[in-house]
């Protein structure tokens, strides 16, 4: 379960919340009609009550397909196996580990967190925090989030406005909060007919 959460969020830029309630009708693998080569894609549905900001939005996956065939390949044998049926299109994606149908609980981050630490204790390996150098960060689920609009910005050349569509956040937030590298980008651009 933890490495299809951290998938998704990372491929997407999904809030972890929006995950816990994402239902397996809302997962479709998708290609442009008007592409004469086809490239398939993971489509996320995020419905109005997913997403935090209570609006509809597509989010396209950037690995192509490979959360989709992983979808298919792990997780749904794993789902089946868990709770002794195979998924409906209305079940959640991540339900609790009863078997009620009910999401995850709110508490699952602080639980991820406790997971991370138990998997750095075992492989000797620090893994609850990133070290920046100058300070470290604890990884939460959201770290994943933050990591994908961070990437987005820095290595293709997706305009803030429409990375702010894809997220379900206003571009204020993500110049104010993500966009590390803006300064950067103005001396280049600045300095660019020298």
């Amino acid at each position: 379960r933890m490495y299809m959460l951290i998938h998704l969020i990372k491929s997407g830029g999904l809030r972890p919340q929006e995950v816990m309630k994402l239902r397996f009708s809302d997962i479709q693998l998708w290609s442009n009609p008007s592409d004469d080569d086809e490239i398939q894609y993971t489509l996320v549905d995020v419905r109005p009550e997913v997403s935090k900001v209570k609006k509809y939005r597509d989010v396209i996956l950037k690995d192509g397909r490979r959360f989709y065939d992983r979808l298919q390949e792990l997780w749904i044998p794993e789902w089946t196996q868990c709770f002794r049926r195979a998924p409906q299109k209305d079940d959640l994606l991540f339900p609790n580990g009863t078997g009620t149908g009910q999401e995850l609980s709110k508490h699952y981050p602080i639980q991820f967190r406790r997971n991370l630490k138990y998997l750095s204790e075992f492989i000797g390996i620090d893994l609850t925090q990133r070290d920046y150098g100058t300070h470290k960060r604890n990884i939460t689920l959201y770290s994943f989030r933050s990591s994908y609009i961070t990437e987005m910005l820095r290595e293709t050349s997706i305009d803030i406005y429409t990375l702010s569509k894809a997220i379900g956040s206003s571009p204020k937030m993500i110049s104010l909060y993500y966009d590390v590298n803006q300064q950067v980008h103005h001396r280049r651009v600045l300095t660019s007919h020298y």
